[in-house]
Order: structure tokens, then sequence, then C-alpha cells
């Protein structure tokens, strides 16, 4: 009786516990140029991002890199504890740090341009109750940016 038990929970645990999916890329809004110096541009944005999961997540870290019409822009990194409602949208403030060695070689032209082949490269720690795991993102598709 006490196996039969024990292993009704285990199954009901095993059901009740989904792994959280990845966050869909949304948009990039609010781009505004916050700092320069001789050698970089420091830029500001919103990110937004929608959570596709039925239950609420808790975003602990994001990583990524991000290219511009196949042109490597900047490293994006989030390190803070944010938690998201189930299926809904958000968004994420980001501050970049772009040379501009990597955009005058690569990239100049590309940024002048209305809408851009925008890719985003990375990882994210999502969780929920204290446990966190790891969920690749590869996003690409066209994005107008609205600062350029």
């Amino acid at each position: 009786m006490k196996k039969a038990i024990l292993l009704s929970f285990c199954i009901l645990l095993l059901l009740a516990c989904h792994q959280p999916q990845a966050f869909t890329f949304r948009s990039i809004e609010n781009v505004a140029l916050i700092s320069t110096s001789n050698d970089s541009l420091g830029i500001q944005l919103n990110v937004g991002f929608n959570n596709p999961n039925n239950f609420r997540v808790e975003l602990k870290k994001i990583e990524g890199e991000i290219f511009i019409n196949g042109h490597f822009i900047g490293q994006y990194k989030l390190d803070t504890l944010l938690k998201i409602d189930k299926k809904s949208a958000f968004n994420i403030p980001a501050a970049l740090t772009i040379s501009k060695k990597i955009l005058y070689q690569n990239a100049w032209n590309s940024l002048l341009q209305k809408e851009v082949m925008l890719e985003i490269k990375g990882f994210s720690k999502v969780g929920r109750s204290g446990i966190f795991i790891r969920l690749p993102f590869d996003y690409k598709g066209n994005q107008r940016i609205p600062f350029f």
C-alpha cells in the first residue's frame, strides 16, 4: 500500500513539473544613445520577449551575442532575478557598449538601413522554486531599429 502511494505521488510530481520553454523574441524598442567616448558608443534599449509557459517563471540570467546583417555588434548580459508572469509579454532593459572600430569596420552601412537582419544567440537561466535550467535561444529575423 505504501509503495502504491509513493508511486502515485512520484507520477503526480513528474506530471506537475514541466520544463520551462525558452522565451520568444518580440521586439527592440526605445533605442537611445546614452554615451560616447573615443572608442565606443553606449546604447540603451528595451528588448521585448514573450513567456510561452503556462506558469510563472523566474529569469535569473541572460547572455547573448548580437549580430546585424551577419556582423558581430556586441554582447548582452543580464544577471538579476526577474519574475515573469505566465503567458505574458515583457521588456528587459539593456545597455550595450559597442566598439566604434567594430561598428565602422563591419556594420555602419547596415545600421543606416531602415530594416536590418537581426540575430541574437545565447542562453537564459529560467526556473521556478529555486531550480533553474539553462535554455538556449537563437533568434534571426528582419527588425526595424528605430534609432537608426
